[in-house]
């Protein structure tokens, strides 16, 4: 059976949550601890090309703050993602010669 229970301030938790997911850490955004989480995160989705993938994988234990902007500036310096996006070159042809 789930239960739902209610802290003193009147919020509302499930109680069947693990303790990180009621209580996540808090990150600040411009850290290298919380680029290093992202990076692994990131790598762990396999290169998901939503934010928000990556940032539901990173909610169940983390809370960054402005979250959604610090995940795309780290996909912006994965190289990964740079080969996958990247669109493939037009071959230049030379003009054909009038006879």
């Amino acid at each position: 059976m789930k239960m739902v229970c209610f802290n003193q301030m009147g919020d509302c938790y499930a109680d069947y949550l693990p303790f990180d997911s009621r209580y996540p850490v808090i990150l600040p955004r411009k850290s290298g601890v919380t680029r290093l989480i992202v990076k692994s995160y990131h790598e762990r989705s396999n290169h998901a090309a939503e934010n928000n993938h990556t940032l539901s994988l990173l909610s169940a234990r983390f809370w960054i703050m402005q979250g959604r902007e610090e995940i795309p500036d780290w996909e912006r310096e994965c190289c990964e993602c740079h080969k996958r996006k990247a669109k493939a070159a037009e071959q230049i042809m030379a003009p054909q010669p009038k006879i």
